[in-house]
C-alpha cells in the first residue's frame, strides 16, 4: 500500500483506555519521539484509525518513518555454506562506506553466533537482547568507529538462537525505526537456508550471495537461491565468488549456479565480481584489521572489495531513482 493511500480518518474516534495503552505499548518506538502530549495523542488516534482500516503494522511504521520493506538502502550478505568469506566481505564493505563518509549500520544477523565484531577488533558490551528487554533500539547500538554503528546479535546466547515470529516483527520495527539515520544498512546473515535467514533477507533490497569455487559451496548457494525464489517475491540477488584461484575457476563457479537458476528457476542472476585467494586477506583477518584499510589498492584483495562496494552502492542508488520516477 502506498504511503499516499494510508490516511487516518479526519473524525476523532473514541478509544477505550485499554486500547490506548495497547497502542502505546505496541508502537512505543514511534510514540516515544513525540515529547508534545497533543502530538503523542494525535499519533495514537491516527494509528488506531489505520488499524481499523486493516493497515498492517509494517505499513503503519512506513507511513510514519517514510521507509518500507525492502529497505531501499539495505544490502544483505548471505551464503549457503559457512567459511566462504561472507562476514569478511560484509564487514569490509561496511568499513569502506564508513571511510567514505557514509553513515553505516552493520547488523550482525547471525543470531546467537554473531562475530562480525571480531573482524573489526571490537569488544561488544551490548546485544540485540538489550533491545528486546527495553524496547529502545538505541540500547543495542554500539559505535565501532566514526560513521559505523553495530548491532551484535549474541554469541552463545540460546535466547537469540531460535527467534519466534513476533521477535522478527520486533527486529523489522527496529530497522524501520533506525532506517532514516543511515545511508547504508549492511545485514550479515548466518549461512544456510533457515527461517531466520529468509526473514532477514526479506528486509534488504539487495542480496549478495557469497560462494567459493568448492562444489559443496556452489551446491549450497544454489539451494539458498532456490529457497529465496520460492519465498521472496522477485529477490534481487547477485553472486560474488570468493577465494578463487583464477578468473576461469571463478567464472565456471558462477556459470554453474547461473545456468541452473535460468533453467529451473527462470531467473537471471547478476555476477557481481571475484575476490581472488590472497594471503593478505588472511593476514588482515589474523590482525583483525579491515583489508580495505590495510591494502586498499591491492588488486587481489582490498581494491576488489572496494570495487564490489562501489558497484553495490551504485545499484541501490539507481534502484531508488527508478522508484522515485
Amino acid at each position: 500500500m502506498d504511503k499516499a493511500h494510508i490516511k487516518a480518518s479526519s473524525d476523532i474516534e473514541k478509544i477505550e483506555s485499554y486500547q490506548y495503552q495497547l497502542i502505546e505499548k505496541k508502537f512505543s518506538f514511534l510514540l516515544e519521539s513525540y515529547s508534545n502530549t497533543a502530538e503523542h495523542e494525535q499519533a495514537v488516534y491516527k494509528i488506531n484509525s489505520l488499524m481499523k482500516q486493516g493497515v498492517t503494522e509494517d505499513e503503519i511504521f512506513s507511513s510514519f518513518t517514510g521507509f518500507r520493506f525492502p529497505l531501499p538502502h539495505c544490502i544483505a550478505f548471505a551464503s549457503g555454506k559457512g567459511g566462504v568469506g561472507k562476514s569478511m566481505l560484509a564487514t569490509n564493505t561496511a568499513v569502506y562506506y564508513a571511510n567514505t563518509g557514509k553513515k553505516v549500520l552493520l547488523f550482525d544477523a547471525d543470531y546467537g553466533l554473531s562475530n562480525a565484531n571480531i573482524y573489526l577488533n571490537f569488544r561488544t558490551e551490548k546485544s540485540l537482547l538489550d533491545f528486546f528487554l527495553s524496547g529502545d533500539p538505541e540500547d543495542a547500538l554500539e559505535i565501532i568507529r566514526p560513521n559505523l554503528h553495530y548491532v551484535h546479535t549474541g554469541s552463545g546466547d540460546l535466547k537469540l538462537t531460535d527467534l519466534k515470529e513476533h521477535e522478527f516483527i520486533r527486529i523489522r520495527k527496529m530497522l524501520l525505526t533506525l532506517a532514516g539515520k543511515y545511508d547504508v544498512i549492511i545485514l550479515d546473515c548466518s549461512p544456510g537456508i533457515g527461517r531466520g535467514i529468509i526473514q532477514t533477507l526479506s528486509m534488504g533490497a539487495r542480496t549478495v550471495l557469497v560462494t567459493s569455487t568448492q562444489s559443496s559451496a556452489i551446491t549450497d548457494t544454489y539451494a539458498l537461491l532456490k529457497v529465496l525464489c520460492q519465498t521472496i517475491i522477485n529477490p534481487h540477488c547477485g553472486i560474488v565468488v570468493n577465494m578463487a584461484r583464477s578468473i576461469n575457476e571463478a567464472e565456471n563457479a558462477f556459470q554453474r549456479i547461473s545456468l541452473c537458476a535460468k533453467k529451473f528457476l527462470k531467473r537471471d542472476i547478476d555476477f557481481l565480481g571475484i575476490v581472488p585467494y590472497s594471503f593478505k586477506i588472511s593476514q588482515s583477518l589474523n590482525n583483525r584489521k579491515p583489508i580495505v584499510s590495510m591494502y586498499p589498492t591491492d588488486i587481489r584483495s582490498g581494491k576488489r572489495i572496494i570495487d564490489l562496494a562501489k558497484k553495490l552502492f551504485s545499484s541501490i542508488e539507481n534502484e531508488k531513482m527508478q522508484r522515485s520516477k
